[in-house]
């Protein structure tokens, strides 16, 4: 009896290997594209805002423009634009009010503001604790943001899809209760503002309940990167609590701000990129562009003069897991 019950249950975990095969495979086509910005930084100065102002024209601009060579294809209107924390230059300021008042005119989350497109915020260790006018700013927001599947129980986090792409909005970054760390000046930083509150729990039960086994390409959002200057923000552990919860799932790629300058951090087989400043005093700066299609993601950054680096990252074979790692390609 024992045997039977073992080989019905082993006939069941090879069918439901090879329905998830199936859907990677065969998946029926689609395309999502989205732009990153990162690293506002309003109430800095007047011009960081106009630089601001000049992406934000750019952005509108880009819809019909030819993808670089290579890629194929124009860029569609994107879903979304993914704004990834320092919205604000300093939320303790006493004109803190007016920077922030700046930023929802400029990205207004329905798309009625400067931006033609919706807007998916988190915070940075630029935007203050849990009670500045920031968080909750995007607590508000997050109650007329469109689409929102679940939110942790602070409401900075959150999660929506795009067709079959889960994506998952996770604050500062991805941790417990936050773990004590010494940044890049040698100094420890106190208050609210560096804390994840629980996102990590908040990732781990998202994913369990609304991806599960179905191998639907995942993809996360932070503040804090992995590269040198990110590194000091969060901490080893942190960092290998995630792989963990990841690790098995479909995650194409995690998108984060903070160090200001485009670059890629490949981690395991698993692509993460920095989407740099969406200004550069007193120029724009530059902002991402990605197309997510079935086999194959695109990722080019969007300068004021033209296209940067490009990226075409492989998508199937992700969703194999990888021993001491995350979900990875290889």
């Amino acid at each position: 009896m024992k045997k039977r019950a073992l080989l019905v249950g082993l006939l069941l975990f090879v069918a439901a290997a090879a329905g998830t095969a199936y859907l990677l495979l065969r998946a029926p086509a689609y395309e999502v594209t989205l732009f990153l910005a990162s690293d506002t930084h309003y109430g800095l100065s007047p011009t960081v805002a106009e630089a601001d102002e000049r992406t934000i024209d750019a952005m509108n601009r880009l819809p019909g423009t030819a993808f670089p060579r290579g890629m194929g294809g124009v860029v569609g209107p994107p879903r979304g634009v993914a704004v990834l924390g320092d919205l604000v230059d300093n939320a303790a300021a006493p004109d803190a009010a007016v920077a922030w008042h700046r930023f929802t005119a400029d990205f207004a989350i329905d798309g009625r503001g400067r931006l033609r497109f919706p807007v998916y915020e988190l915070p940075g260790n630029h935007d203050g604790g849990d009670e500045g006018i920031v968080r909750q700013g995007i607590l508000e927001r997050d109650r007329l943001r469109p689409g929102l599947l679940a939110a942790s129980a602070d409401g900075i986090c959150y999660s929506w899809d795009w067709g079959p792409v889960h994506f998952v909005s996770m604050g500062l970054y991805a941790g417990s209760a936050g773990e004590a760390v010494v940044n890049p000046w040698g100094r420890h930083s106190d208050g609210t503002w560096r804390l994840p509150g629980h996102s990590l729990e908040f990732l781990e039960e998202d994913l369990a309940r609304r991806v599960g086994a179905s191998g639907r390409p995942v993809v996360l959002l932070q503040h804090y990167g992995w590269d040198i200057w990110g590194l000091g923000w969060w901490s080893d552990q942190e960092r290998e609590a995630l792989r963990a919860a990841v690790r098995g799932y479909h995650v194409i790629a995690a998108f984060y701000g903070h160090s200001h300058v485009m670059m890629r951090v490949d981690l395991d087989g698993y692509p993460a990129f920095c989407v740099g400043a969406a200004q550069s005093d007193p120029l724009p700066g530059s902002f991402m562009v990605v197309r997510i299609r079935p086999k194959v993601m695109d990722v080019a950054e969007r300068k004021p003069d033209g296209w940067g680096y490009v990226a075409r990252v492989p998508l199937i074979g992700y969703v194999r897991p990888r021993r001491g790692g995350l979900a990875s390609s290889q």
